[in-house]
């Protein structure tokens, strides 16, 4: 069975919730005891903040200018509020977690075809999917400048709206 981006996350969320290292080891233990090899090595590498493995010389290169104009382009958000829930919450990701629509409400225009596959299925991301979309980010980088193109972007996290 894969394992799902929101088990992962709710494992992290877990483990960042409590102030006991010992607690974290054992939330992150139990999860990752669950995982077959290749999800484990990717669970592992997503805990460590990581996109690639720490021998892999792929780097993502997105910095916060692209990823909000991208966030701002596909949510009818204010950008003066989500700033400010940025400041409450200490992070972008808490901030982000507060505006991102449930159920697909709140997209700012139709939405452009995706880099990633859609699921017939409805299930949840998966890490392996996670995984495959950074390597497509990672790929995408434009040669003109070095740098990603806004709509590279874009493009991945449309399926992650309509399915996180």
């Amino acid at each position: 069975m894969p394992a799902f981006l929101n088990e992962f996350c709710a494992a992290c969320d877990d483990a960042a919730a409590t102030a006991s290292k010992l607690k974290k080891q054992e939330v992150l233990a139990n999860y990752f005891r669950s995982l077959d090899e290749p999800d484990l090595r990717l669970a592992v590498r997503f805990v460590r903040g990581r996109a690639f493995s720490s021998t892999d010389e792929r780097v993502l290169s997105v910095g916060g200018a692209i990823v909000s104009d991208v966030i701002f382009s596909i949510l009818n958000v204010d950008p003066q509020e989500f700033w400010r829930l940025v400041v409450k919450n200490g992070e972008v990701g808490e901030a982000l977690a507060q505006v991102w629509p449930a159920s697909g409400v709140g997209c700012a225009r139709e939405e452009p075809a995706s880099m990633m596959p859609e699921v017939s299925s409805g299930e949840p991301l998966t890490l392996r999917e996670m995984a495959d979309a950074f390597a497509d980010l990672a790929q995408a980088l434009c040669s003109a400048n070095g740098r990603f193109c806004g709509g590279c972007l874009h493009a991945a996290f449309i399926p992650a709206r309509r399915r996180i």
